[in-house]
């Protein structure tokens, strides 16, 4: 027994070749430096005591072949660093005091095969997650697991229960992925309600320039208009064509109002161009304005990306060219049909 003296420096590695050594209590002293590993040597161990001494680093996993050892203190030190999972070796192990030290991670889950141990001491230090699930610890007093913030377990009102995955901790750690779903869901709810906008607002746009974009003064809405035309001439069938020029084919059209009109399918495909969508309405524009009673009347029109047109009063006098070709008729007519 070397105990309550004034030993100082590092514990020497003389000490490992003692194998027959069954009991060292260094204990109250001033050994510093960490617990030499060659400790694990000494088999027939079976007290260990190194408490109160100022002892730093990790414990050493060697420490776990010592399976004849029945009690270890290495209280009231500055040990640091995980419990090693080799300590679950000791199945001969009564009494256990780890308390006071700076000690953190989770008990090894192999401590729940020490079911020979009767006194556990674990306070102070950073441990966290589950208790193992043996009679030691779940029959511990309260003093002798306090000081550990993360600890969880049915140890009577002392510590919070366990979540299904073991520990206080991990219930932190959904709850916070648990905002970042939320937060992260609420970021792209916000990105797919803009684009959809956007792309609403193209479609409108596209809608307005690439279908049908009309204009009446015989009471027929556009899209009406369109359509009926289509069925009337049978999607511009030859049979309907009275007439052809330059930049189109003219189409005699009964509609169902009983009005017939002449409507001028042009030869100019529907491209999608600004320029071309710009020139056409404006020369719309300008035809529905014009007033004379030697120039045939618009009545509408229809820009499509299929198909684009333009709505005339139909009147039976022939064409341009038969009309000049007549003196006498020439001065008096009203209408072009090519």
């Amino acid at each position: 027994m070397l105990n309550g003296n004034q030993l100082s420096g590092r514990i020497p590695s003389e000490f490992g070749s003692l194998n027959d050594l069954e009991y060292l209590d260094l204990s109250t002293n001033k050994l510093n430096e960490s617990i030499p590993s060659i400790l694990g040597d000494l088999l027939r161990l079976h007290y260990l005591n190194l408490s109160n001494n100022e002892l730093a680093q990790a414990i050493p996993f060697k420490l776990g072949k010592l399976v004849q050892l029945n009690d270890l203190d290495l209280s009231h030190n500055s040990l640091e660093g995980k419990i090693p999972s080799e300590m679950g070796n000791m199945q001969s192990l009564g009494t256990l005091d780890l308390s006071h030290n700076n000690l953190s991670g989770s008990i090894p889950s192999s401590f729940k095969e020490m079911n020979g141990l009767l006194y556990v001491d674990i306070s102070s230090n950073h441990l966290e997650g589950p208790l193992p699930n043996i009679s030691a610890f779940r029959e511990a007093l309260p003093e002798r697991l306090k000081g550990n913030k993360e600890l969880c377990g049915k140890v009577g009102a002392l510590l919070p229960p366990c979540n299904v995955h073991g520990s206080k901790k991990d219930h932190k750690l959904i709850f916070s992925l648990l905002a970042v779903f939320v937060l992260v869901s609420a970021f792209f709810t916000v990105v797919f309600v803009i684009v959809q906008r956007k792309k609403k607002h193209q479609d409108t746009k596209q809608n307005h320039m690439h279908g049908e974009i009309s204009f009446s003064v015989l009471n027929f809405d556009g899209k009406s208009m369109y359509e009926e035309i289509i069925r009337a001439t049978e999607d511009f069938d030859s049979t309907y064509c009275i007439g052809k020029g330059g930049h189109g084919s003219v189409y005699i059209v009964n509609l169902s109002s009983g009005d017939v009109v002449a409507v001028k399918k042009l030869h100019l495909l529907w491209d999608g161009e600004t320029e071309f969508q710009k020139e056409f309405l404006n020369e719309v524009r300008a035809l529905s304005e014009i007033r004379h009673r030697n120039i045939v009347k618009l009545c509408g029109f229809c820009a499509h990306k299929r198909h684009s047109f333009l709505v005339y009063e139909y009147l039976e006098r022939g064409s341009l060219a038969a009309m000049l070709s007549k003196d006498e008729e020439a001065t008096s007519w009203g209408g072009v049909k090519g």
